[in-house]
């Protein structure tokens, strides 16, 4: 028993139907869509100097925000920082700052 056969026209709609979903929900909640895409997309660990180079902080602040916030974990001895948390931290850092 062969399989539904989809034509061009099909999919065409298809795909545009879901990008205008796409479009639908970034614009729903465009910081919603960025924590899924640093889980997807992004390595969800990283050494610290490739954290601190990354956000343009000291090393020491990220091994601190790892021990303290508990943004990051210890493997073989060195902290490795998960990158959402991070995000995160310094969005919430920055939108404080603003407000002061």
């Amino acid at each position: 028993m062969p399989g539904p056969t989809l034509d061009v026209a099909t999919i065409d709609r298809l795909v545009s139907d879901l990008l205008a979903l796409k479009a639908a929900l970034v614009a729903a909640d465009e910081k919603a869509v960025d924590e899924v895409v640093d889980e997807v997309v992004e390595p969800v660990l990283i050494d610290t100097a490739s954290a601190s180079s990354r956000f343009g902080l000291a090393p020491d602040s990220v091994r601190w925000l790892c021990r303290e916030k508990k943004i990051g974990t210890r493997i073989g001895g060195r902290w490795m920082v998960n990158v959402a948390e991070l995000r995160k931290h310094v969005s919430r850092k920055a939108e404080q700052d603003t407000v002061l």
